[in-house]
């Protein structure tokens, strides 16, 4: 009898064991799809919203493979940056080069010719993220293009496929971006860290074309990315998952426009991001017309139904940093998809002064339909000013605890800035 109850307790530990170990080990497979037919992929990148980090598959590898969920399997680069290949390459009359920090910080760039002579160089505060240079070569065929941070340097050659006597040298910094060249993918960003049900933004690439999908999976899986040109005018319809983004799981159908005045070649969604829809008036003061409000260059969103926030997390009530808003965290990219954005401080300034909008009724009385969504307050996350006053972040700062907004009620309409730990709503702008 005592056999007996050993070997089923025995037979029972096997079986938990052989659970325990196919569920502690996760592949997520990808195909695509491009009007009806097999799309072969470019690549995919894996986007885990919950802890911050990605990892990317480049063709003919479709599959991802993980043996042990909740386990490090990707080694940090040397220095916490990686300088990317540039391109073209060889270079023409110009040429971009891609590096990416981990983190914040001071870095400097130096380019020399192959006799070792200087012809270019500059040295600034960097933020987290995917930064592009754009360097226009001048009579040698070779260059070394150098970045160093803390201590450590990175090299690339650059080859120039003209010369260019009598043109100089130059190099100048073109902002943040979405990845290495083509946007294909956003390269190392640290360790890849997954746990079951953790909320994963997933990003396949045919031909450029970007197609995303949000899914938490408790298992492995296999998806299929569906492509397709996007038109502007077209409407979006994006799943939110509640996360470290989103506050709440529901699906939006976004519509688009252009021709917007001071902006007439970007695209622009026509609700603020998170609303269920459009507002009724400009005074409309119903939360599923708000949508969601954030915190600058916060990436998670609050829903305030006019008694409770959420999700009703620790609010930060003084945000201090030098930092524009940042890709990695910009919630229009990462709830949208690639391409979308929050708006510059120049673009809101544009739109406004374009429109002669000199009250509320100028953002209302077009295709974008802006109105006054109100903003928790900065000192503890409380809604105001719902139906009162619109407040829309820019994503440039104006100092270390201030960011640039676009700001209207009945009486003016103007662009300001004000603390960043305010939480107002985003409306999201592409090329």
């Amino acid at each position: 009898m005592k056999t007996k109850i050993f070997a089923a307790v025995c037979f029972l530990f096997l079986l938990a064991t052989m659970a325990l170990g196919q569920k502690s080990k996760m592949s997520l497979s990808f195909t695509g799809v491009y009007n009806g037919i097999y799309a072969q992929l470019d690549s995919v990148r894996i986007q885990n919203l919950d802890r911050n980090c990605d990892t990317t598959l480049r063709w003919p590898d479709t599959v991802f493979h993980k043996g042990n969920v909740g386990i490090d399997d990707r080694l940090t680069p040397a220095g916490g940056f990686q300088v990317f290949q540039n391109r073209p390459n060889p270079a023409g009359e110009k040429t971009s080069v891609g590096m990416y920090l981990q983190e914040a910080g001071d870095a400097e760039v130096r380019v020399s010719d192959f006799s070792g002579n200087e012809v270019a160089s500059l040295y600034q505060k960097f933020s987290q993220g995917y930064h592009v240079f754009l360097f226009k070569p001048g009579s040698s065929r070779m260059y070394l293009f150098t970045v160093t941070r803390n201590s450590v340097s990175k090299t690339i050659k650059i080859t120039s496929g003209t010369k260019h006597a009598s043109s100089p040298c130059s190099l100048a910094y073109s902002g943040t971006g979405d990845g290495p060249a083509n946007y294909k993918d956003a390269g190392l960003t640290g360790s890849f860290q997954f746990a079951w049900k953790d909320n994963l933004r997933l990003t396949g690439y045919h031909n450029h074309l970007p197609a995303n999908i949000t899914d938490a999976p408790d298992s492995s899986k296999s998806y299929s990315f569906t492509f397709t040109v996007f038109s502007c005018g077209s409407s979006i319809l994006v799943n939110h998952v509640a996360g470290a983004v989103a506050p709440v799981t529901k699906t939006v159908n976004y519509g688009t426009v252009r021709d917007i005045p001071g902006e007439p070649l970007k695209c622009w969604i026509t609700s603020n991001l998170g609303a269920d829809h459009q507002a009724a008036a400009v005074d409309d003061a119903a939360e599923p017309s708000a949508g969601w409000y954030w915190q600058f260059n916060r990436k998670q969103g609050y829903k305030h139904d006019g008694a409770t926030r959420t999700p009703n997390l620790f609010w930060n009530s003084a945000i201090t940093e030098n930092l524009y808003w940042e890709t990695a965290n910009d919630p229009c990219s990462l709830e949208i998809g690639y391409g979308w954005r929050i708006p510059l401080y120049s673009e809101w300034f544009n739109v406004d002064n374009a429109g002669g909008w000199i009250d509320w009724n100028g953002p209302w009385n077009t295709p974008l339909k802006l109105h006054a969504a109100g903003t928790l307050l900065n000192s503890n996350g409380s809604l105001i000013s719902r139906g009162s006053y619109g407040f829309y972040w820019s994503s440039t700062e104006s100092g270390a605890d201030a960011g640039n907004f676009l700001f209207f009620y009945s009486g003016r309409c103007f662009t300001d800035i004000n603390y960043k730990s305010y939480g107002f709503p985003v409306r999201c702008i592409r090329e």
